[in-house]
């Protein structure tokens, strides 16, 4: 028996590995569940050690990089799949959650 906060966060993960792509915000992940997006990030802070927004990140960042591995795909072209009309905020967003930029990543793994 699970306990309704560790319910919930594995329910917000599921959530994020299905809907990453088009929901990268906390707010649409606590609407879904029915709940503020200050009491999610708190349970989930408290049940996995990181808050909502690092689990969305994460997801999003764990995508960029198979993308790289495995598609043959340009930053630009992986940006976009990604849902980012900015490939600016993207190499950012990419450089700051993995440690390396994306053109570095993908020399050193290919």
């Amino acid at each position: 028996y699970l306990d309704r906060d560790t319910q919930m966060v594995r329910k917000f993960i599921s959530l994020v590995k299905r809907n990453f792509l088009t929901k990268k915000m906390v707010i649409d992940y606590a609407r879904e569940l029915c709940v503020s997006a200050n009491y999610l990030n708190r349970v989930v802070k408290k049940i996995s050690g990181f808050t909502a927004s690092y689990h969305i990140q994460q997801q999003i960042i764990l995508e960029a990089k198979r993308q790289a591995l495995y598609s043959g795909l340009s930053m630009k072209e992986v940006a976009c799949l990604l849902g980012f009309n900015d490939y600016a905020h993207f190499s950012k967003f990419f450089k700051n959650n993995s440690g390396s930029n994306f053109t570095c990543f993908k020399k050193a793994v290919g």
